[in-house]
């Protein structure tokens, strides 16, 4: 005979969709790769959602409000420029809620990553990378224009930002006072939204926006300078520095108190410690925020926190980017 013992956790709630997973994602603090002394460095654990990005939260935000407006309704084509993470989750949600998709996206895109979308039976439309972001949102538009497609549009709509302000009350739930938080820029969404309730809750909480060091668009804007910027894509941290100032940072500036580039050797170093320290199989864009959050928590000190986001899952780049602990 079998005896069990009682769990002593609550009882885990049964769902009637995935759709239900996305979300109440767990905060945890890192302990292995922070160092005494300085400020404790918490991270979102958004590579749990169920396609495995933040980016679910966006997509199934977006489309329920355009649903609710009467923009879409079941069959219809909805259409949007990404170089991967929004892509799956909008694969992942056009299949649950009966949409047909199209993703217009670099030809860079990982394999993995372009797996995934056609699994779910999505039509795939590749731009050069050396043409930039600029290239892959026109030609979204054009898809939109020639079909009587739905734009789903990340880089602009408000709504975007409305899905991520769910994710800063997690956050302050869960924490309670957050003395600084810092995320990368790819739409600016996920860092407008978030900041936008940290601020509210405490408004001495300080915001740093993330660029990849090649790719300093925002930075360039924010402190006047004039760095140079390749054309394309001209660094490795899949998912954030587009080369361009998005719309959704340009209208949320003044919730910004400074930007931090962080290189690829940094953002690939740092997600490797986080996978043979910390345990955690995550992307390079999560290695670029962890390594901005220490910089962070070294100049505040002990006694103060520091909360990032790690985006996305690193099994994603297992066919480009190779490390061993």
């Amino acid at each position: 005979m079998i005896t069990l013992t009682p769990c002593q956790c609550s009882k885990p709630n049964v769902m009637n969709s995935v759709l239900d997973l996305i979300g109440n994602t767990n905060l945890l603090k890192l302990n292995k790769i922070t160092e005494p002394g300085k400020a404790g460095i918490y991270a979102k654990t958004e590579f749990t959602n169920p396609s495995g990005s933040i980016k679910d939260r966006m997509v199934k935000h977006v489309i329920e409000q355009a649903e609710k407006r009467g923009d879409l309704k079941p069959g219809d084509l909805i259409v949007e420029a990404s170089s991967g993470n929004t892509g799956v989750s909008l694969s992942m949600i056009a299949s649950i809620k009966g949409y047909s998709a199209c993703i217009v996206a670099p030809d860079t895109t990982s394999a993995v990553k372009a797996g995934m979308m056609t699994r779910y039976g999505v039509e795939l439309v590749f731009t050069p990378n050396e043409l930039g972001v600029a290239a892959v949102v026109a030609k979204a538009n054009e898809v939109v224009e020639s079909r009587g497609a739905y734009l789903l549009n990340q880089f602009a709509t408000p709504d975007n930002v409305k899905a991520q302000n769910i994710t800063g009350q997690e956050i302050i739930d869960q924490l309670g006072q957050v003395d600084a938080f810092c995320a990368g820029i790819g739409t600016g969404g996920t860092l407008a939204g978030i900041a936008q309730v940290l601020k509210e809750a405490n408004p001495d909480c300080k915001i740093y926006a993330v660029e990849p060091e090649p790719a300093p668009a925002f930075h360039n804007m924010y402190y006047g300078k004039n760095l140079p910027i390749p054309e394309g894509i001209p660094h490795k941290i899949e998912g954030i520095g587009e080369s361009f100032v998005p719309q959704i940072v340009e209208d949320h500036v003044d919730l910004i108190d400074g930007v931090i580039l962080c290189s690829d050797f940094d953002a690939m170093t740092t997600m490797a410690a986080l996978t043979c320290e910390e345990g955690l199989c995550v992307g390079v864009s999560s290695g670029a925020n962890v390594w901005s959050a220490k910089q962070i928590a070294a100049k505040l000190g002990e006694d103060k926190n520091v909360v990032t986001i790690l985006p996305d899952t690193g099994q994603r780049y297992l066919d480009d980017i190779y490390w061993s602990c």
